[in-house]
């Protein structure tokens, strides 16, 4: 990886990646994906339960064919800020207890069949 660069916004993170060109087939294959920018985040400090993906590609590598001159060598990633909302917790008031009358009214439950005689 040559170089990355991680901008702070007010809502948002930017990580912009660029990778060494390659020019000849004994110089090493480089790839970044989604889970290598993560832990470029995770390691500069910020927390990631904070911040989702918005968009980027899935991946940039510096592997070119031979019909190509170039592959992708610079990407960059948007992090947006998730909206935490705070939820008020609803107190559970205390009800009055059921009546042990109206439990005892109702006819048991038996695993019987009721035969017909």
């Amino acid at each position: 990886m040559k170089n990355f660069k991680i901008e702070e916004h007010d809502t948002a993170v930017t990580v912009t990646v660029e990778l060494n060109k390659r020019e000849f087939i004994n110089e090493p294959i480089e790839r970044v994906n989604i889970d290598n920018v993560n832990s470029l985040i995770a390691n500069s400090g910020k927390s990631l339960d904070d911040y989702k993906p918005a968009s980027g590609p899935l991946f940039i590598t510096n592997y070119v064919t031979k019909g190509n001159t170039e592959g992708v060598l610079v990407g960059s990633w948007i992090f947006e800020k998730k909206n935490v909302k705070k939820v008020e917790k609803n107190e559970i008031k205390q009800t009055a207890q059921t009546s042990k009358v109206s439990i005892a009214n109702k006819p048991k439950r038996s695993r019987r069949k009721n035969k017909l005689t």
